[in-house]
């Protein structure tokens, strides 16, 4: 993997192991005016669009180039929610999200008025997302773009918001879960490949069904030897006391304690930045022979899944997984033919007893 070498320019590794290229400009710069861009994914596109900018970002620097945003744009009222309490508030990882999702809008609609934003145009540019990026991605960007338009209408921009209640389809999803097997193998080439700390991380979401960056923020004080108490980043949401499976405690109670963070890189002696495990997941993966299809945030869906095979309520998901809704777990439990045949059971002993 090339490492990126030039200023404000950045890989974010997909979840396929593929790059890809931000320009992301400091605060200080985006309180001027430049905005992040996407360029291509190939790396010397990337790298020749970053260099343009940058060269934008000297002139600025000398007075040669002020940088200029309209007062009443869409540009204008993304650099004012990024720095309004309502943004700061949010947890590190959506205002990320949010971040990345105002790229897109940018590119769309930087310099438009705000009040040019009206439904019917929202509704076309979701309609676009949808045809190339799929419903996923609509969905993510309009809630960014929907948090900005609350605080337009706050601030007396707008009267009235025109993104609500879009109601976007995000269909079935993904339905992809992890076969007892496949963790197996994971783990099993993470041991070979010296690194013992990706196969702890893979054992802690196939036993706790927390999301990745969470698992990777676990500390050794979170765990009392029986159980693992934990407060979600993204939603804030503290957790009962999960008990811990067998096979996790036998790992848990023979890995050193060398740092705050259960996950540590054995390369650095620091906890994984998101992005740079995911890479690591992707290398093992491919060494274990799973399918490139096989993410590692598939664990959580796994768990859920398992727990409603199990036979046990939402409820009773939700107070491991942490999901705030049944609504948002309905999309990660993936009932399949065993689902039925425990119900029609139960049926059957209900009814048997009955008789």
């Amino acid at each position: 993997m090339v490492r990126v070498k030039v200023r404000h320019l950045v890989d974010k590794p997909r979840k396929d192991g593929r790059s890809r290229y931000y320009w992301q400009p400091t605060a200080k710069l985006r309180r001027a005016g430049f905005v992040p861009i996407r360029p291509e994914d190939d790396l010397s596109v990337a790298v020749k669009h970053a260099e343009e900018l940058n060269a934008e970002v000297d002139r600025y620097y000398r007075g040669d180039q002020p940088v200029a945003v309209k007062p009443d744009s869409v540009k204008a009222l993304l650099l004012t929610f990024e720095r309004d309490n309502a943004f700061q508030r949010l947890a590190a990882r959506t205002q990320r999200d949010y971040q990345q999702a105002f790229v897109h809008i940018l590119e769309w609609a930087g310099d438009m008025p705000v009040r040019a934003l009206t439904r019917r145009a929202i509704k076309e540019y979701q309609r676009s997302i949808e045809a190339k990026r799929g419903r996923h991605a609509a969905h993510h960007i309009l809630m960014a773009l929907s948090a900005a338009l609350s605080l337009a209408v706050d601030e007396g921009w707008i009267e009235t918001h025109p993104g609500r209640n879009l109601k976007i389809s995000l269909g079935d999803g993904r339905s992809v879960v992890w076969a007892h097997a496949q963790v197996e193998k994971l783990i099993q080439a993470a041991e070979l490949e010296g690194r013992p700390s990706v196969a702890l991380a893979v054992m802690l979401g196939w036993c706790l069904g927390q999301r990745p960056a969470d698992l990777l923020a676990l500390t050794w004080s979170a765990y009392d030897g029986a159980t693992i108490t934990l407060r979600q980043n993204r939603t804030g949401a503290r957790l009962p006391p999960i008990p811990v499976l067998p096979s996790l405690k036998e790992l848990l109670d023979r890995r050193p304690r060398r740092a705050v963070q259960m996950v540590i890189s054995e390369a650095t002696g620091q906890p994984y930045k998101l992005d740079r495990f995911q890479r690591f997941f992707g290398q093992l993966r491919a060494k274990a022979g799973l399918p490139a299809n096989l993410y590692f945030a598939d664990l959580r869906r796994t768990v859920a899944t398992q727990l409603g095979k199990a036979g046990c309520s939402e409820d009773v998901i939700r107070s491991i997984t942490g999901h705030r809704s049944r609504e948002v777990l309905r999309r990660y439990v993936r009932p399949d033919g065993s689902f039925s045949e425990r119900g029609i059971g139960e049926l059957k002993r209900l009814r048997e007893n009955k008789e």
